[in-house]
């Protein structure tokens, strides 16, 4: 055996021992990473106990409320998980639909959802910041509901949080905001399960998206009340006689399986080999360096980078549509996104967006036709703006409208 060959079958041999001890222990990392996630804290703590007289007297204070009105709603108790000044699209919503009550007179409370002080601090920083005047509270463990004082309404914003409002009885009416079917945030398992039964507590449903809206009074056979997305809105739109493609952006996060991290790398990677242009992504930090990766930014940022990029390549798996795609939109910037189980409730294939079976070779192949098809488009970009000023025109009304459905007006 020559001595090159040695060396390389040496050389072979450290390298697979390398990648077998490096995965035992990245395995273990991320196995004990997640056993700090926020959901499995709460759940060490025993905090998704949902009774079923609980059940039973929250079925009853909703079904009072819907067989009466109209109501006066005086105070109204948002029940949280943590986040920052800088919130993802989901705490937007909450936080532009707490300014929206907060201009009707109506008191705010914050119920903060953690064992951690130090989030009910950043909650507040993040509501003082947004300009929103709200009394807050901690709740680390489920008896604290007990001692909260009392709301006209109460809503939960994220599964773990209804478990704390199905306790929460000091109420006239217990509403449950849903930006998606969160089961399918999990494979099949214990928080999976524990988010589904959720869908049974008998909360009256409030959403920013249609087929959530349909999916959830078929699921628990209680209605659901649409209010109108709030978004970042663009402050300048491009010329659709005059496009290009040279920039797309991206939103990757490796551990949601929801927004198919592992389908979006070989597409990207595949684009950049194919075509000379730059790929911005924003959510998780990438470690190749030919992505121009932003990780976490705010909104005014995303507002310059939606203003900024050609293309919008954004995969979704989830009952909702997402937020992003009808943002990039309101700028220019054209969608190609996947083709899913269910339908997208505002985008409409070769209408507004390129909606294509989730594989690389079709996101390939329309990727490569928006390149080409310059009154492809132009089209798209013209009914994107058509799509979002339809659902956004009479924002005020649409919040308006919603109002009166949940004071039964």
């Amino acid at each position: 055996m020559s001595r090159n060959n040695s060396k390389k079958i040496f050389t072979d041999m450290i390298m697979r021992i390398g990648r077998k001890s490096f995965s035992r222990y990245y395995t273990k990392y991320r196995f004990l990473r997640s056993l700090g996630s926020y959901e499995l804290s709460l759940l060490w703590s025993d905090f998704f106990e949902a009774d079923e007289d609980h059940i039973k007297k929250t079925f009853d204070i909703n079904k009072k409320w819907l067989s009466s009105g109209p109501h006066k709603i005086e105070s109204l108790m948002f029940f949280v998980n943590p986040f920052g000044r800088e919130p993802s699209a989901g705490p937007r919503n909450i936080l532009g639909l707490a300014k929206y009550f907060s201009n009707k007179e109506i008191q705010i409370y914050f119920a903060v959802v953690s064992q951690k002080i130090s989030d009910l601090k950043m909650i507040e920083d993040a509501l003082k910041y947004h300009g929103i005047d709200a009394k807050t509270f901690l709740i680390s463990k489920l008896e604290d509901v007990d001692s909260l004082t009392h709301s006209t309404v109460s809503i939960a914003t994220y599964w773990p949080t209804a478990y704390p409002v199905l306790r929460y009885h000091n109420t006239e009416a217990k509403f449950y905001l849903i930006q998606d079917e969160e089961t399918l945030f999990y494979p099949a398992g214990v928080l999976q399960y524990y988010a589904e039964y959720t869908y049974n507590f008998g909360f009256i449903g409030i959403t920013n998206a249609e087929e959530i809206k349909k999916w959830y009074e078929s699921r628990s056979h209680f209605p659901c009340i649409y209010f109108p997305p709030f978004i970042i809105r663009a402050e300048k739109r491009k010329d659709p006689n005059n496009t290009s493609i040279h920039k797309v952006f991206t939103y990757f996060r490796i551990d949601a399986p929801r927004n198919g991290p592992e389908l979006l790398y070989i597409v990207l990677k595949e684009i950049l080999r194919r075509y000379d242009l730059e790929v911005i992504i924003v959510g998780d930090k990438i470690w190749d360096k030919e992505f121009i990766s932003l990780g976490w930014v705010g909104s005014y940022e995303l507002q310059k980078i939606y203003q900024d990029v050609d293309v919008c390549l954004y995969l979704m798996f989830s009952r909702h549509s997402g937020v992003i795609p009808l943002e990039c939109m309101d700028a220019g910037a054209i969608v190609l996104t996947n083709k899913k189980h269910i339908s997208h409730s505002y985008l409409i294939p070769e209408y507004n967006a390129l909606i294509v079976k989730p594989s690389p070779s079709a996101i390939l192949s329309a990727f490569e036709k928006l390149v080409e098809d310059s009154e492809l488009r132009k089209r798209l970009i013209i009914n994107g703006y058509n799509t979002v000023d339809n659902i956004l025109r009479d924002h005020d009304k649409k919040l308006e409208k919603m109002y009166k459905e949940m004071t039964r007006a």
